[in-house]
């Protein structure tokens, strides 16, 4: 029996779909977290398959060797390799308890945007379906 795979599940099937989202809102996630030992603690509160522990434990020897930057690079390059991860990040940035609620929105409007990029016509298909009736 075929099932009818809606937008969201090949998204989240399609690893080079997550790897543009995750470039989309890389600067925003490096420069507005500010806290992401806190951060991987709600992220696991939400959805407790997103990190392992081998993940947080690398991203909490980023923070104390490198800063809080490159820990929260390493974070998210761990983070999107999860099923569901945007999702689990959306909630997780709306949690009182860390305050990011405002990235919320600006991380939404990223994926809106890639996805009107990756779901417009270019061009050359708009020409194509003109010329053939």
């Amino acid at each position: 029996m075929a099932t009818n795979a809606t937008d969201d599940d090949i998204a989240i099937v399609d690893s080079t779909y997550n790897i543009k989202l995750k470039d989309a809102i890389s600067e925003k996630f490096t420069r507005d977290v500010t806290h992401p030992n806190i951060l991987m603690r709600i992220l696991q509160k939400y959805n407790s398959d997103v990190l392992i522990d081998v993940d947080i434990d690398y991203v909490k020897i980023k923070l104390e060797k490198d800063g809080r930057m490159t820990a929260n690079e390493a974070l998210l390059d761990r983070l999107y390799r999860y099923k569901n991860w945007f999702q689990c990040l959306l909630q997780a940035v709306k949690d009182d308890s860390i305050k990011l609620g405002f990235l919320e929105k600006e991380f939404q409007a990223c994926k809106d945007d890639l996805d009107e990029q990756i779901l417009a016509p270019t061009n050359e298909e708009i020409e194509s379906s003109t010329m053939h009736p």
